[in-house]
């Protein structure tokens, strides 16, 4: 029904209202109506222009989930939130703060989710501490997630996703784009340097979406920052004893494809994959090492309820080839010789949440009533950190494991506000001191909308 770019987030309000505006209700089943009414009830929340919007929210875990997914979960042990939030034609602010106990970061108080836009055409420009997902899966990203803390930074995003005009690209169909730069300010061993990201995606017929995706560390303190320096990033002229020396070398990028693809004839299936490289090859955009994530979606009714349900295999262990076919190289995908840190921010990966060398399958399955209360279920294997040497840089564990989880959760909307809450079972084992642990956990929060 949709018919625009969904696999990034955010995505602009605007652009959704539009796509919804023709969308004639007597011509869907029960489950599609009753999901188009409770987004449009959002957005007639979100939509209208003057109106100051007030939030709070408290939540609390006994321990935070090691790999966040698209799931919103604590990120410690307790949190509180406030927000106030202003649009404008042209402008919009988020205003949030929140403070949390005992931060593994050491950030009690933290700005997390305040951003100010302004809208330039069909434009927006904003700066802030901005939440974003790039691609299609469910447990993770390979490129850019929310399995860290945003950092802060400006970007820019195309609001509404009309097709081109142009004769010769109008077969692309709808398409947007996005950007951002943004600074890593934590404790990092090359000092505030930035994050720039590039992604379009577009819809060349209703049941296909492909999105491509680039991200670059570069510049920091005692590095190169100029525009030169940048345009060495984008050029891609990067990769040392490849088309530069190794003292040169300007940044740390990945860059990648995805694809979703929904089965025709209403076959209630859809298909995503998304590879990323670590690397290019000699010059240019010729890509070398890759991570690759594929998955099966799966749609309808079980009774009273509509479910969506996914399996999704993860494979974060970089592979020479062209489709990432060839031989493993480990310690690669989120490391680099120069930004010793990683593609990581306040410890926890931008990209994928097992980090390095992991492999993950997951089956899970969220079914909604159509009042829109919702519940969530994810099985998860990971073998985390599975090869190389040991790596005491690696955020999860130094040495391989093996992982198990489930978790449970529900959300729900009540009179004085909206309560998510969950709990889950966890079991580990260490394949290097064959040490073993296991563990109950659970999750509460409350929103007052």
């Amino acid at each position: 029904v949709i018919n625009i770019p969904l696999t990034a987030w955010p995505v602009a309000w605007g652009d959704v209202e539009r796509a919804l505006a023709d969308t004639d209700l007597d011509s869907l089943n029960g489950d599609s109506t009753a999901a188009l009414l409770r987004v449009r009830s959002r957005l007639e929340k979100a939509m209208p222009a003057g109106v100051t919007d007030f939030g709070f929210s408290l939540g609390g875990t006994d321990e935070a989930r090691v790999i966040r997914t698209f799931e919103y979960t604590p990120r410690e042990d307790v949190e509180a939130n406030a927000s106030l939030a202003w649009k404008g034609e042209r402008f919009a602010v988020n205003l949030s703060a929140s403070v949390v106990d005992d931060p593994a970061d050491g950030d009690e108080i933290r700005p997390d989710g305040t951003y100010l836009g302004v809208r330039l055409g069909n434009w927006m420009l904003s700066a802030g501490w901005q939440d974003r997902w790039w691609g299609p899966g469910r447990d993770g990203s390979l490129i850019l997630s929310t399995n860290s803390r945003p950092s802060p930074g400006i970007g820019i995003q195309r609001i509404a996703s009309t097709a081109p005009e142009w004769k010769w690209l109008r077969r692309l169909g709808p398409w947007t784009l996005t950007s951002f730069m943004n600074e890593l300010d934590d404790e990092r061993d090359v000092k505030d340097a930035w994050l720039w990201g590039f992604r379009a995606s577009f819809r060349p017929i209703p049941s296909l979406e492909i999105g491509l995706s680039r991200t670059a560390q570069w510049c920091g303190e005692d590095r190169l920052c100029d525009l030169e320096t940048f345009f060495r990033v984008l050029n891609g002229n990067d990769n040392k004893g490849a088309n530069v020396d190794e003292e040169d070398e300007p940044g740390n990028q990945l860059a990648g494809i995805d694809m979703r693809w929904v089965l025709p004839n209403e076959i209630p299936v859809a298909l995503y994959m998304q590879w990323i490289a670590e690397d290019t090859r000699r010059t240019g955009f010729s890509l070398r090492l890759w991570m690759q994530q594929f998955g099966i979606e799966h749609w309808g009714r079980l009774g009273n309820l509509s479910h969506r349900t996914h399996f999704e295999i993860v494979d974060t262990n970089t592979h020479l080839g062209a489709l990432g076919e060839g031989s493993a190289v480990p310690d690669e995908g989120y490391s680099h010789f120069i930004f010793t840190s990683g593609y990581r921010y306040h410890g926890r990966t931008i990209g994928h949440g097992m980090d390095n060398d992991g492999l993950s399958l997951s089956l899970g399955s969220t079914l909604v009533d159509e009042a829109g209360n919702n519940w969530n279920i994810t099985a998860r294997y990971m073998e985390i950190n599975r090869n190389g040497e040991p790596d005491p840089d690696h955020p999860l564990s130094p040495t391989p494991q093996d992982h198990f989880d489930i978790q449970v959760s529900h959300d729900r909307q009540f009179r004085f506000g909206r309560i998510h809450l969950g709990v889950s079972y966890k079991d580990i084992d260490d394949q290097f001191s064959g040490n073993a642990s296991s563990g109950l956990g659970g999750f509460i929060r409350w929103t007052s909308q």
